[in-house]
């Protein structure tokens, strides 16, 4: 997958009359998949970044992504076609009022060129987590996430990331609230698909409370929003890392082959003493954060994501209609 692939997808879907909207909720494993998109926009729209309702540049927006200091606000990458006035003779025609798509050479002609958003692949997420119940390093670590949404004329590619951190608090009735489902089923449009997922702190829990840690810690992340997910599942298509019948929310245990494969190149790499290598500690592979899914995993969800979204708008080609 790269950038030609997406822009190949979300191309597709445009020229049927439908934009692309994806978003991610939960906690640093959702900031991995959106860091992942970052690397793999297509050059050919011109972005815009928003932390809640404010408008920053690609550099700030990068920043809040890769390292949590304070909860932030949603997120939200906003792609659009460029268009610029038809040109004669090189005056601008003043009696047509018809506009004509572009590629932009830079895709953030507003951003300076150290605000654009090229990362290596090998970058560490930072987080930043309370240092006790009493005294939290982000003081609205359980406070409800309602950001104000942006609002929008027209996009073609829309990204959206709702951080909802898991709790630490003991207290197993205590949870983050998520209006944002709720403002999302109150407005005039919905994602495309909603991603739902969190990292692995909640299994490794496991080691030191009880077997059952990880399934008290996934119903209590989603114990506010039970109801809001059941209607917006009826509405589109939310994906989630564990199975909920209840809700009719999919199991997407598709990734899992993906995951296991990681995990055994990096048991074969310790069991070689290669746990120094930059194999093993670099960010591709991910073996020394066992919290976190590998960059290499990463860039196959995204794929898998986008091959779910514009396979069916996509035109055959010898290798058949696939995206990516």
């Amino acid at each position: 997958m790269d950038q030609s692939d997406i822009s190949q997808c979300v191309a597709s879907r445009s020229r049927q009359g439908i934009t692309t909207w994806l978003a991610f909720v939960g906690d640093s494993t959702m900031r991995q998949k959106v860091h992942t998109l970052l690397l793999n926009l297509p050059q050919n729209l011109q972005y815009t970044y928003f932390l809640g309702t404010k408008q920053v540049n690609a550099s700030e927006f990068r920043k809040a992504v890769t390292f949590h200091k304070l909860r932030p606000p949603t997120f939200d990458i906003i792609g659009k076609a460029v268009t610029v006035p038809p040109q004669h003779d090189g005056k601008l025609e003043p009696s047509s009022s018809t506009n004509t798509t572009t590629t932009p050479t830079n895709p953030n002609p507003s951003s300076s060129p150290d605000d654009a958003p090229n990362f290596n692949p090998y970058l560490e997420i930072h987080d930043e987590y309370p240092t006790s119940e009493t005294n939290p390093v982000d003081p609205k670590f359980n406070a409800p996430l309602w950001e104000g949404e942006v609002q929008l004329s027209q996009f073609s590619l829309r990204v959206t990331l709702v951080w909802s951190p898991g709790t630490w608090d003991k207290r197993e009735n205590i949870g983050t609230e998520i209006n944002k489902f709720e403002e999302w089923l109150d407005g005039p449009s919905l994602p495309h698909v909603i991603v739902i997922g969190l990292s692995t702190w909640n299994i490794l829990s496991r080691n030191k409370v009880d077997e059952l840690s990880p399934a008290t810690q996934v119903e209590t992340f989603a114990r506010h929003f039970l109801h809001s997910l059941t209607r917006l599942a009826d509405r589109t298509t939310v994906l989630y890392w564990r199975q909920s019948r209840r809700t009719a929310v999919w199991l997407w245990d598709s990734t899992l082959p993906f995951n296991l494969a990681n995990i055994r190149e990096c048991l074969r790499l310790n069991e070689a003493n290669m746990f120094n290598h930059p194999l093993y500690t670099g960010r591709w592979w991910n073996c020394g954060d066992s919290h976190h899914s590998s960059y290499e995993t990463n860039y196959v969800d995204i794929q898998m994501l986008f091959n779910f979204l514009c396979n069916d708008y996509m035109e055959s080609s010898e290798e058949g209609p696939y995206c990516c």
